[in-house]
């Protein structure tokens, strides 16, 4: 029963549990259009648009007659009749295949889940590092903290992230057809990059939180959570 007190007291297992809300809550605006209530799906994709491009190529699509899962490109929603030759809205001038906030599927190809696939890897990751390293022992986790090059391995799992998403968006923006589409939209691109940014982050951050308490965990020779 002390587990709410327990959330406010500890600021990192607080931050862990909004990014874990912030990750999943997305996944239930598929589940409210299978189950009719598109108010419910409506309300969370709404929501979700103001923090993602949601780009049906960069999404996840759930409950479709063919798979559970599924991932489509532009082209494909296009040779299905599910999206028009040009986008609706131009927001984003400098993609011109740009088809996000505007569609969200239905029972035939499955519901978008209003958060790209990217973020999900990003946030999930964030959020499973911070869960892993407050479970783990002490005696462990003071090994870790106590690495010298903590921060640096942090850099280095955030920058092939960073680094393509400069790249696509300057292939993007400058429109280099001869760039295959294919390492632009790459799921499995964006997984990878994805989680080793949200690793990063979740290492500088429980590094940067518990350096006080590594300091005085040294004087008396233990770490303190």
């Amino acid at each position: 029963m002390d587990i709410v007190p327990k959330i406010i007291r500890t600021p990192l297992l607080f931050v862990a549990v909004m990014v874990w809300l912030y990750v999943l809550v997305p996944l239930f605006a598929p589940v409210a259009y299978v189950n009719g209530n598109p108010n419910l799906g409506k309300l969370i994709n709404d929501f979700y648009e103001h923090f993602c491009h949601q780009r049906v190529e960069r999404s996840i699509f759930l409950f479709s007659k063919e798979a559970p899962i599924q991932f489509y490109s532009v082209g494909e929603l296009k040779d299905l009749n599910y999206l028009p030759d040009e986008p609706r809205k131009f927001e984003r001038a400098i993609w011109p295949e740009y088809f996000g906030h505007d569609f969200v599927g239905d029972s035939q190809v499955g519901y978008k889940v209003p958060l790209c696939i990217r973020d999900i890897a990003l946030y999930g990751g964030y959020a499973l590092l911070l869960t892993i390293l407050l479970l783990i022992k002490d005696r462990l986790l003071h090994k870790i903290l106590s690495f010298k090059n903590l921060y640096l391995l942090a850099l280095i799992l955030a920058l092939p992230m960073v680094i393509d998403g400069v790249a696509q968006t300057f292939i993007e923006s400058i429109k280099l057809d001869f760039v295959a589409a294919t390492y632009i939209h790459s799921i499995e691109k964006r997984i990878i990059t994805g989680v080793l940014f949200g690793f990063g982050v979740g290492l500088a951050t429980f590094k940067l939180f518990n350096t006080s308490s590594l300091t005085k965990s040294e004087e008396k020779g233990k770490i303190e959570v």
